[in-house]
């Protein structure tokens, strides 16, 4: 889980600082993040996107010069390729603009009971990097990597890597530190070498918290151009990702019914009109490939429905339902405008479901008020802005108000009380009538 995250100088943000400690021991499982349009709160998701991307860049890369450097030419495989291209971080789309100072991103995080941080510092390349957490009994640097004139400076605690392999794994961050991070480095070496000499060689606790960092989910919204949204799902790590629709191997058709079962059991108890849910299956020698299917009441009788054909909500909805999979078995799950597509009430219950038996942790951005009438003050927090464009996280618990049924955190955030609203005045459209009736603008 993680404890807080520190920006400074990262896209819109100069300084600002989330803390998600509920008490000195505890951390929230619950965050949702508040604001006006335009104050951040995808920036703010971007922060846990440039820590995925960080850590897979190299794997990617790698990837994507092997299996298409001589496939430009083939269509079918551009939209992978794309993809592949898309997922290597490029330090400067994470950089506030005209800026010339270091952009530093800190996540604090919780292992084990025991409090640590991730730092990453970076201009158009990394110029410093390291880890805190557990040395033994006592707290200290796991690793610390920083450029020192034509060099990089590299410590690497005794306890983190055997003296052979830290010999060894020196070589390759003085061969692609800078442009990839130690995290990215390691992750190739995982990939590439046998799991019995990364046992032997690198501390279980080590390899636990990579992969911790690894199993986050980002759930993004990303404009393409007018008209045109695509969300990026990124959700590695063990959890799995539930979809409408795709090809697996024979092994993978248990998988594909416990699926369905989750999908029909959740679905049942949101929609009044959803009668069942199952995977239409064409099975081949080497695979299977499936399409979901909706059978719902359609004007007094049930009906087969392609899942392909359901509304932008109910398609939103199974994207939920990954991230409530996700959240349920340990993972954290940072959601970018979770309530988009989605009834206010139906998210204000969707929300509510979350309860104490949840493993991991859910941070959302959200618009939807009414989830301020029943989650703790707690886990809501405003991005205030002031008239100089400065940003402060201000968690609605911090002001002591007092809540009841009459004047609810709601009631109070639609009043201002916490900022991160808008405060535009009557807004005049008569500017935009043209005159003479209004001509058709010339194309």
């Amino acid at each position: 889980m993680f404890t807080y995250l520190k920006l400074h100088n990262f896209k819109s943000f100069g300084n600002i600082e989330f803390n998600f400690k509920k008490t000195k021991k505890e951390t929230k499982k619950f965050i949702a993040i508040y604001g006006e349009n335009g104050c951040g709160k995808t920036n703010f998701v971007s922060a846990f996107e440039f820590l995925y991307s960080s850590m897979t860049a190299f794997m990617m890369r790698k990837a994507f010069e092997q299996v298409f450097s001589n496939r430009s030419e083939d269509k079918a495989f551009t939209p992978f390729a794309e993809a592949i291209r898309n997922s290597i971080v490029d330090f400067s789309d994470y950089r506030m603009l005209e800026c010339t100072e270091p952009t530093v991103v800190e996540y604090g995080f919780e292992h084990n009971g025991t409090d640590g941080y991730y730092k990453i510092v970076f201009t158009d390349s990394i110029i410093e990097e390291e880890l805190y957490h557990l040395i033994g009994t006592r707290r200290g640097k796991l690793f610390s990597v920083k450029k020192k004139d034509n060099d990089i400076d590299i410590i690497i605690n005794n306890s983190t890597f055997s003296a052979e392999y830290k010999q060894e794994f020196e070589k390759e961050l003085k061969k692609y530190w800078g442009n990839n991070s130690f995290v990215s480095i390691f992750f190739k070496e995982l990939s590439e070498k046998n799991k019995l000499y990364i046992d032997e060689n690198v501390s279980k606790l080590f390899t636990e918290i990579m992969m911790s960092f690894l199993n986050t989910g980002v759930f993004k919204v990303q404009d393409l151009d007018i008209g045109s949204v695509l969300r990026k799902i990124k959700f590695p790590g063990r959890v799995r990702l539930i979809s409408a629709s795709g090809i697996t191997d024979p092994d993978g058709e248990t998988v594909l019914d416990e699926n369905a079962e989750i999908i029909r059991t959740y679905f049942t108890q949101i929609y009044s009109d959803v009668r069942n849910v199952y995977y239409e299956k064409n099975k081949y020698e080497d695979r299977i490939e499936y399409k979901l299917h909706i059978q719902k009441m359609i004007s007094g009788k049930v009906r087969d429905v392609l899942f392909d054909y359901e509304s932008t909500g109910t398609k939103k909805t199974l994207e939920i339902i990954n991230a409530m999979v996700g959240v349920m078995n340990g993972a954290t799950v940072i959601y970018d405008e979770i309530d988009e597509g989605i009834h206010d009430l139906l998210m204000k219950s969707i929300v509510s479901s979350l309860n104490n038996s949840a493993k991991g942790q859910l941070i959302i951005t959200t618009h939807n008020t009414l989830l301020l009438e029943t989650i703790d003050p707690q886990s809501a927090y405003v991005i205030y802005v002031d008239c100089d464009g400065n940003k402060e996280a201000r968690c609605c618990a911090d002001y002591g108000i007092r809540v009841q049924k009459t004047n609810n955190m709601r009631n109070q955030y639609l009043k201002g009380m916490f900022g991160g609203i808008p405060y535009a005045s009557d807004i005049d459209l008569s500017y935009m009538t043209f005159e003479d009736g209004g001509d058709a603008v010339e194309e």
